[in-house]
């Protein structure tokens, strides 16, 4: 039986400690391997949906519709993504300082890290730092959320025969053998699906056997109702935002700490304004 998605709105700190760490608590599994990974987005109304996917449906690869049966589209897809990694393998190594990568998930992660269009998308196992991608940079006026899904243990290594059979409709959790310095500062990682035929939405959908469109809400007061959902969905009230960000900064979860560079460091300098505020 498909289950719905726990839906708890959070307006303070307290709340967001508490909603997450009862998340942790059930998202170990009775044999201890079992995990909760988290992804913040600036908009609640914001589809689960890969950077691929996007660009696609932004510049008219794809329809707008969830389903791979009534988008004929998306059957071209696999294509597009091959010549994309290809073009980027046979060219990356003329940029100052590549170092080439040695498996799949590397080549397609880097792609992802200097934002071309992947598959992959972007989890963390803190939900400190899902709550600071969800609030560093929100739209004006809308509410946040952090997603969660609980009981997923890593791949590791990264079944290198994955992205063979795009046909295959799963999705596990995984990340490079070797980290750059930003995953390994945000405890990153990747829901990556076997398939880019079927939408991700869909595609997580059936791996924690839930209807992500389908939601059962919850007080804070209660969330211990909610211990059979795999996938919960945290809002974020406008409201709120610069006292959970103000909450999270001082966490020391912040942008010269998760993009240790220049730019994290640049990017710093402007959330010094916005804490001033």
């Amino acid at each position: 039986m498909c289950k719905n998605v726990a839906l708890v709105r959070v307006d303070d700190p307290v709340q967001l400690i508490r909603v997450c760490e009862t998340v942790e608590l059930y998202g170990h599994r009775g044999d201890g391997q079992g995990y909760t990974w988290y992804g913040g987005q600036g908009d609640v109304k914001w589809p689960l949906s890969s950077t691929l996917e996007r660009t696609g449906r932004r510049f008219g690869l794809l329809g707008d519709s969830s389903s791979a049966s009534s988008d004929p589209m998306r059957n071209a897809l696999p294509g597009r993504e091959e010549t994309m990694l290809n073009l980027f393998k046979e060219r990356a190594h003329l940029y100052e300082g590549f170092n080439a990568p040695r498996t799949a998930l590397d080549w397609h992660a880097l792609i992802r890290h200097y934002g071309g269009p992947s598959r992959l998308l972007d989890v963390t196992s803190s939900y400190l730092v899902a709550a600071y991608h969800a609030l560093c940079d929100p739209p004006e006026g809308v509410d946040a959320a952090i997603w969660a899904f609980l009981g997923v243990s890593e791949r590791i290594p990264f079944p290198e025969s994955w992205f063979e059979d795009t046909t295959s409709e799963q999705v596990i959790v995984s990340k490079p053998g070797r980290l750059n310095a930003r995953m390994n500062a945000q405890s990153g990682a990747f829901l990556v699906p076997h398939s880019v035929e079927e939408p991700l939405k869909q595609q997580i959908s059936n791996a924690f056997d839930t209807n992500l469109d389908s939601l059962t809400e919850y007080k804070v007061a209660e969330v211990e109702k909610a211990k059979a959902h795999q996938v919960w969905k945290l809002v974020i009230p406008g409201s709120v935002h610069n006292e959970l960000f103000r909450f999270v900064s001082r966490c020391n979860v912040r942008a010269y700490t998760l993009f240790p560079d220049m730019e994290g460091f640049g990017k710093g300098l402007r959330e010094m304004m916005r804490m001033w505020h």
